[in-house]
């Protein structure tokens, strides 16, 4: 930007030259160029040190932000899977489904209402289960418990009932809830075991019927009167 000084040292070479032209024949005590460039220098020079005397503006540099990403690691609150196959064969663990001891499939629950369900689990390896094995939650309705630990040690070849606390839903319908054995070193393996029922008002049926009446006698013939 050229200052107030410089400005006024212009307009005043053009006005000295203005005023030399003007003059036609008038002889100059001084020689006109030499008058000019000494102005043209002035004002050279002036434009210099304001060039100079102004700052040179450095860029300010904004810091790009970098994206922190977190790994967030989830908690496995327990031993629950959605596993439908033994995850670690060859150990020797296995387990095989025996049978139902109560709530048999396609049982009607009131809703809302407690219940326990047993099974017959049955020890189908070389391994003995000790009482760090347990029964888990696999998927379907939960109980009231997620895991049921063994009462005692499970040879090969035996079998044992674990049995499972539930609370029915309150809202009608069937329902399956699987359940699957669980190693002391962290496996699941064996079949898998379920409890199908279903919620709802449960429609009592008579369990005897009511014999009809015996009629015993002589019955009476009836008489016309004339």
């Amino acid at each position: 930007m050229v200052s107030k000084r410089t400005y006024l040292l212009i307009v005043a070479a053009l006005t000295l030259l203005f005023m030399l032209s003007a003059c036609g024949t008038a002889t100059p005590t001084e020689d006109p160029a030499l008058k000019i460039t000494s102005i043209a220098a002035t004002v050279q020079a002036e434009i210099t040190q304001t060039a100079l005397a102004m700052p040179t503006a450095t860029p300010t540099l904004t810091p790009t932000a970098t994206a922190t990403v977190s790994l967030v690691t989830p908690t496995l609150q327990g031993p629950f899977s959605t596993a439908t196959k033994s995850l670690n064969p060859g150990t020797g663990d296995n387990a095989a489904y025996d049978q139902d001891i109560t709530i048999p499939d396609g049982s009607i629950i009131k809703p809302g209402a407690s219940f326990n369900k047993t099974w017959s689990i049955k020890n189908s390896g070389t391994t003995t289960w000790t009482t760090d094995y347990q029964l888990v939650y696999v998927f379907g309705p939960q109980a009231t418990v997620m895991s049921v630990k063994l009462t005692k040690s499970v040879a090969p070849g035996e079998a044992i009932q674990i049995t499972v606390p539930f609370v029915a839903p309150t809202v009608n319908g069937s329902y399956v809830s699987w359940w699957q054995m669980y190693s002391s070193t962290g496996y699941f393996f064996g079949d898998q075991v379920s409890v199908v029922f279903n919620v709802g008002n449960e429609t009592a049926t008579p369990t005897s019927l009511t014999p009809a009446p015996t009629i015993t006698g002589t019955p009476a013939t009836p008489t016309q009167t004339p």
